[in-house]
């Protein structure tokens, strides 16, 4: 059973979405324009492309986010891409970027551990069924490094902006309750 969490979208949120739909429009027209498939795997390609990015995108949606959800389709679906397609090229380390991001992102505090392990397993899973080439190596470790630490940023960003909102809204209650007291004080005093 998948736990969605309800909260509000935060810039973040509307940014990632946005990123991943670029993501998924450029590496599309990479696929179908330049990569080196046959065109029966080039059709294949395409759909298991498309199902990578909309599966994972069905449990990011406002006020319904998954995180294990999310982690778990984006290492299977776009990580057996990723290893895939480096039979065909070194150069498909740009097809991980924003995955990274978001997995990143989106990783709870429940998550983050595994989500580290599946991103970790995917060079071990190319030197085993992919292409190894030790420059590719190098450039997930790279983008893994810089893209996971921007997810992570953005989400401490989003945590503390979350428990800034709960201070001033327990504040503010605060607030109310002190100047209920204080009219009833003074209609008690005169």
């Amino acid at each position: 059973m998948t736990l969605y969490l309800k909260r509000s979208w935060h810039w973040i949120d509307y940014s990632l979405v946005f990123f991943r739909l670029c993501w998924y429009i450029i590496n599309l027209f990479i696929i179908i324009s330049t990569a080196p498939f046959k065109p029966n795997e080039q059709y294949w390609m395409v759909i298991l492309f498309t199902a990578s990015y909309i599966i994972p995108q069905l449990f990011h949606l406002p006020n319904r986010i998954s995180s294990s959800g999310f982690i778990l389709s984006e290492l299977i679906l776009t990580g057996s891409l990723f290893v895939w397609a480096t039979n065909y090229s070194a150069y498909v380390i740009d097809f991980m970027w924003i995955p990274i991001l978001s997995i990143a992102f989106l990783s709870a505090t429940r998550t983050q551990w595994w989500a580290a392990a599946g991103i970790s397993i995917l060079p071990l899973c190319i030197f085993v069924i992919g292409k190894p080439a030790a420059e590719l190596f190098l450039q997930y470790i790279v983008a893994l490094i810089l893209f996971g630490t921007m997810g992570l940023a953005f989400r401490f960003l989003l945590q503390k902006n979350e428990e800034q909102k709960a201070l001033v809204k327990e504040l503010h209650i605060k607030n109310q309750q002190l100047r209920r007291k204080i009219i009833h004080l003074s209609l008690y005093l005169y």
